[in-house]
């Protein structure tokens, strides 16, 4: 990046305001903004000064989500290929340049006698500046009297000895020197054909063709030439030496028959026979094989060659190896999947350490709390019996704390065993010790709970998960009970096509789901005005569930109550 805008990047800057150049700049923004809507795409860019050397760039834009599926960045593969991008246009401008040379040579085609009589034109009757040829005429009567010899001997030579004869020659003509090539071909007893052509271009750019060519055997990168038929009429030292075929295993027969193999993509196989098929030029990425069996990336440009009547006779390709360039795609790409794995373990991590810390809180907060107000009534009252009893609830409550604190021990060591240990819980034994921790609250509000558990007594899950699971919808129902009525909560389940699920409902105070039904299973969401709203519970409850492959949802009106509905899952009493 400092070679195509001159500065220094370092980690925190804003990419936009390091790019000066402006059509830079707002190229770049607009594929930023497109990642950042979600799309996934590839693209080749041209980036610099227009009067310096440009580079380009396969750049590859992904939006970057975080586990909730959010797009929160971006990121962008980039790949120099400005060296392939110099060379394509390159060999389109030396391809050009050959196009012209071979477009501009005219040749003149007519059948003589013995005598140098012409007999018939056959072809380039435009050309009559050449020597004004005309049917029954001496095909030299024009020219000087040395060039005539030189014709007269020339077809007696190529009679007598059935052989092509060639011979070479100047004209002045309107102060312009012209060289010509004539050649001489038997065609029979006494007929030749000649074939006469201005070769004074050809003489001129004969050092430019040199070039050309050596440059097309000698580049390190593959060069392939095909008739239209696709079958290889040509290749270079480049090609030998990626593929390990000589030039004489190659010839008249089609590259990917021989190049290809079992991992070589067929959608790209598909797409290069269709393009062949079309005369359209083509850019694509496959896997070839040497001919003693090792896997190479390559990079293949094609072009169809066509004539001066627009018709498609050859196909020239460049093929560049680019295996170092793919393995190294391929370990960044497991680095990176590692890299992506150790951050979910993390988070998952993290995710599992913050619902215990809200485990231990939530859950110790209410049997505190019935401790608290036990003692602060013990202190109050002067009766004898009533102080036993408070005594024996103390003695519940603190047997229940007791339970609840050796069970978190456990999960916490489940924690970092890295799962969570499974057996059969009783529904009524865990929810008779959580009415235990809650009875303060369920006789202050003089509540009403019941249960019916007949359909489903049991379940083969986390034992802390359930006691959170009661514990949260329990004290939830007995916190936003409704003032006009008395508290009425029920908690039932039952069994559907093997499936444990349950219904919690109450009479309460009910949320406006209009308003806030996305928000009811959110982290620190309350609805309600209450000094002990913490919007924790319903959080823990939903990712405990979800947790374990369940799911819980509601149904709820303002001043009408609320209705839980929990599906367990697969985890069920049969499940052992």
């Amino acid at each position: 990046m400092k070679a195509v805008w001159g500065v220094d990047i370092e980690m925190g800057d804003i990419i936009l305001d390091v790019i000066l150049n402006e059509p830079d700049r707002l190229k770049a923004k607009q594929n930023f903004d497109r990642a950042l809507q979600g799309e996934y795409f590839t693209v080749t860019e041209e980036y610099g000064k227009v009067s310096q050397r440009r580079f380009f760039y396969e750049d590859r834009y992904s939006p970057v989500k975080n586990s909730e599926g959010t797009i929160v960045g971006l990121s962008v593969f980039v790949i120099d290929i400005s060296q392939q991008k110099h060379t394509e246009h390159e060999l389109k401008d030396s391809e050009a340049r050959l196009r012209s040379v071979l477009e501009i040579i005219p040749d003149l085609i007519y059948k003589i006698d013995q005598h140098g009589i012409c007999l018939d034109i056959l072809s380039g009757e435009k050309h009559g500046h050449i020597g004004q040829t005309k049917v029954g005429k001496a095909v030299f009567e024009n020219f000087p009297s040395y060039i005539a010899n030189q014709y007269l001997i020339s077809i007696r030579n190529c009679l007598r000895h059935k052989a092509i004869q060639t011979i070479e020659f100047t004209i002045v003509k309107n102060n312009i020197t012209i060289l010509f090539e004539a050649r001489f071909i038997p065609a029979g007893q006494n007929e030749v054909l000649t074939l006469l052509r201005d070769i004074s271009f050809q003489r001129k750019t004969e050092p430019e063709l040199v070039k050309l060519s050596l440059i097309a055997k000698y580049t390190s990168n593959a060069v392939v030439i095909t008739d239209a038929q696709g079958k290889i009429e040509w290749v270079n030292e480049g090609f030998t030496r990626i593929t390990e075929y000589a030039p004489d295993e190659v010839i008249g027969k089609k590259p990917g028959l021989l190049l290809q193999g079992k991992e070589s993509d067929p959608l790209a196989i598909a797409l290069l026979r269709e393009k062949i098929r079309d005369r359209e030029p083509f850019s694509i990425e496959i896997v070839n094989y040497t001919k003693s069996g090792k896997k190479y990336w390559v990079h293949i440009n094609g072009q169809p060659i066509f004539n001066t009547e627009g018709e498609a006779i050859k196909f020239f390709a460049i093929e560049t190896d680019i295996t170092q360039r793919k393995l190294s795609e391929i370990k960044i790409l497991e680095q990176n999947t590692r890299l992506t794995a150790i951050t979910e373990n993390l988070t998952r991590k993290n995710e599992q350490l913050e619902e215990f810390t809200q485990i231990v809180s939530h859950n110790l907060r209410s049997p505190i709390g019935n401790i608290s107000a036990l003692i602060e009534h013990l202190n109050s009252t002067s009766d004898e019996e009533e102080k036993r009893e408070i005594f024996d609830h103390l003695k519940q409550s603190s047997e229940s704390l007791m339970l609840t604190l050796n069970e978190l021990n456990e999960v916490l060591k489940i924690k970092y065993a890295g799962h969570i240990e499974k057996e059969l819980v009783d529904f009524e034994r865990v929810f008779n010790r959580v009415r235990g921790m809650l009875l303060l609250q369920i006789n202050e509000t003089d509540a009403e709970v019941t249960f019916n558990f007949l359909n489903a007594p049991a379940i083969y899950y986390p034992p802390i998960y359930v006691e959170s699971i009661f514990l949260n919808l329990l004290s939830n129902a007995l916190k936003y009970y409704s003032p006009d009525r008395k508290p009425v909560i029920h908690f039932e389940s039952w069994i559907d096509n093997g499936i444990v699920k349950m219904n919690v409902s109450d009479n309460g105070l009910g949320i406006d789901l209009k308003r806030y039904a996305h928000q009811v299973f959110k982290l620190r969401k309350t609805f309600h005005a209450h000094p002990e709203s913490r919007g924790v519970g319903l959080f823990m409850v939903k990712n405990q569930i979800e947790a374990m492959g369940g799911s819980i949802t509601l149904t709820s009106e303002v001043n009408n109550g609320t209705s839980f509905f929990i599906n367990f899952g697969h985890l069920n009493v049969y499940d052992r």
